[in-house]
C-alpha cells in the first residue's frame, strides 16, 4: 500500500495568497492600462460595441419582434398571463431605449472623464 503525503493547511493557504497576489497585481496592471487609454476604446470595448450593433441592428430587432409575437400568441392562448406579455413588451422597450439614456448620461459627465462610446448617433454602432 502506498501512502501518499498530504500538503500541511499552511502550504495549501501559502499557495491561495500567493496566487491571490498574482492575480491582483494582474487587475492593477489592468486598470492602470485602462486609464493610461482615455478615450481610447481597448479590445473588450470593442467586442462589446460589436455586441451592441448586433442587438440593435435589423437582426436584433427582428429577434424582439418575434419573441413580442410569440408571447402575445402565449397571452392570447392562455398559456402565459397578460401580465407577463406586459412585462416582457416592456423589457424589451427598456433594451432599446437604453442607448439613448446612456447617451444622456454620458454627455452630463465631465470633459476629463474619459468616457469612450461606440460609433454612432446616441451611442450605438
Amino acid at each position: 500500500m502506498i501512502v501518499q503525503k498530504r500538503e500541511p493547511a499552511a502550504g495549501k493557504l501559502y499557495r491561495l495568497m500567493l496566487f491571490s497576489s498574482f492575480a491582483v497585481a494582474i487587475y492593477a496592471a489592468g486598470i492602470a492600462a485602462a486609464y493610461a487609454q482615455v478615450g481610447v476604446m481597448s479590445v473588450p470595448g470593442n467586442i462589446l460595441c460589436y455586441i451592441l450593433a448586433i442587438i440593435y441592428g435589423n437582426l436584433g430587432r427582428a429577434i424582439a419582434t418575434i419573441g413580442v409575437i410569440m408571447i402575445g400568441l402565449g397571452a392570447l392562448f392562455g398559456k402565459v398571463t397578460w401580465g407577463m406579455a406586459i412585462i416582457v413588451t416592456i423589457g424589451i422597450s427598456v433594451v432599446f431605449a437604453s442607448s439613448v439614456l446612456v447617451s444622456d448620461v454620458i454627455s452630463t459627465m465631465p470633459t476629463g472623464f474619459g468616457a469612450a462610446i461606440c460609433a454612432g448617433s446616441n451611442g450605438v454602432p
